[in-house]
């Protein structure tokens, strides 16, 4: 059965197929002027803490198939507070069940009642979650995020 829950990132750290969803999460996902991901877990619970980063966790039968991790921040410019993906993945052996989908509407709905009037996800350029976004007839393309290596 799809369950799909708030948990803190250590839980997905210590999902016991955590390292294969997080390589291969890596692989599709890695941006390469920055590195490879090297999750900081002190870091991870100093933000979830502040209350501005919220991790989700998508499980079927209780194995992790997938997860999402969102920051919650205002905008000075707007006045206003959004929500954004730091990431948001369901390894390829996920897909297909409604996992993807239901995980967006579940972080979704968490940053309504956060108060956040809109939600930023961060896709990889060419990705087929950057497809998926662009025929939600929810989601925008507001810009274009380059990254430049210093």
């Amino acid at each position: 059965m799809l369950e799909i829950k708030p948990v803190s990132y250590t839980e997905i750290l210590d999902a016991p197929n955590a390292s294969d969803t997080l390589a291969e999460y890596s692989e599709e996902c890695s941006i390469p002027e920055i590195g490879k991901g090297t999750p900081c877990r002190e870091l991870y619970e100093l933000m979830e803490n502040s209350g501005v980063f919220q991790a989700f966790g998508a499980y079927d039968d209780g194995v992790l198939i997938g997860f999402a991790a969102v920051n919650v921040f205002p905008l000075a410019h707007y006045g206003k507070t959004i929500a954004a993906t730091e990431s948001i993945f369901v390894p390829y052996n996920g897909r297909g069940n409604g996992a993807g989908t239901k995980l967006k509407a579940f972080v979704r709905q968490y940053a309504k009642n956060r108060g956040c009037v809109a939600f930023q996800y961060v896709a990889p350029f060419g990705s087929r979650f950057e497809r998926l976004l662009a025929s939600d007839k929810g989601c925008r393309q507001t810009g274009s995020v380059f990254t430049e290596r210093l």
